[in-house]
């Protein structure tokens, strides 16, 4: 008989968690056209980390599909071609393994293994997007992470400016937690970032960076801080001044009108100020 053979080096597919994937099984070695799929047999077997041996997920007899495992298919045409690649719809994080293709066309035999992993892309949310101070106040940033697998994940902080790039947040003002495993075997962490407003970060951009195996690079999401100067209120009227440094507001408005004397501004100010 003819002499078949399988891409026999060792495969890697990486697929998303919950989306149809294609199992490759590459055919090569025959001599003919198309491959004669009446006189063959295919079958499929996967090994999980909850298995003690193989298990027969599916085969192909002469044409006659067997599925073990709901949608679950080969396409004929694409067999007669040399791909006996298996299609399967929605994959589970239990269905993460080794899956071997074995093809026989009597007498001749051969078999491959493709190893499957599964990743699934994490949900990230950066609150709040944007963000406003005065001076002196103090707002934590959130960096909400949900959903990803697997759980080895990286997430850290960094702050640039126009005049700088790149520069690390101290570690004192972030707070990471552990991560934890969500009820669909997926996991979320949460990461904490402490800002006050100086005169000196006004402007500047904080980002909460990502770093996980379903990202083809660095996911960044970032907030950037406006610092205003504190206003001054006199009642419900705004004055267009404000006081410098930690200087209250009513002291400020006191020395305004010791020094321009042409103004006149009526507040109640308490008396122990002055």
């Amino acid at each position: 008989g003819l002499l078949y053979w399988l891409l026999l080096f060792s495969l890697l597919v990486i697929a998303f968690l919950a989306r149809d994937v294609l199992i490759p099984c590459n055919i090569s070695g025959y001599n003919t056209l198309e491959l004669d799929t009446t006189k063959m047999a295919v079958e499929w077997k996967r090994k999980t980390a909850e298995d003690i041996e193989e298990k027969v997920l599916f085969s192909l007899i002469a044409d006659e599909q067997t599925s073990h495992r709901n949608g679950t298919r080969m396409n004929v045409d694409d067999l007669r071609k040399g791909s006996a690649a298996l299609f399967l719809p929605e994959i589970q994080l239990n269905e993460e393994g080794t899956y071997q293709c074995v093809v026989t066309v009597t007498p001749d035999k051969a078999e491959a293994t493709t190893t499957v992993e599964l990743v699934a892309q994490p949900v990230v949310t950066l609150s709040p997007a944007e963000v406003t101070l005065e001076r002196g106040q103090e707002i934590t940033l959130t960096c909400a992470v949900k959903n990803f697998y697997p759980r080895s994940i990286e997430v850290y902080w960094e702050k640039y400016s126009k005049l700088t790039q790149h520069q690390s947040v101290s570690a004192a003002d972030i707070c990471t937690e552990a991560s934890v495993e969500n009820s669909d075997g997926t996991f979320s962490v949460t990461s904490k970032l402490r800002l006050l407003a100086f005169s000196e970060n006004d402007g500047h951009t904080y980002s909460c960076i990502v770093k996980h195996k379903s990202f083809t690079v660095l996911s960044v999401f970032s907030a950037i801080l406006t610092v205003k100067e504190k206003s001054c209120f006199c009642g419900n009227i705004l004055q267009s001044y404000t006081g410098p440094g930690d200087m209250p507001c009513t002291q400020f408005i006191f020395v305004i009108l010791l020094q321009l004397k042409t103004i006149s501004i009526f507040c109640s100010v308490p008396q122990n100020v002055f």
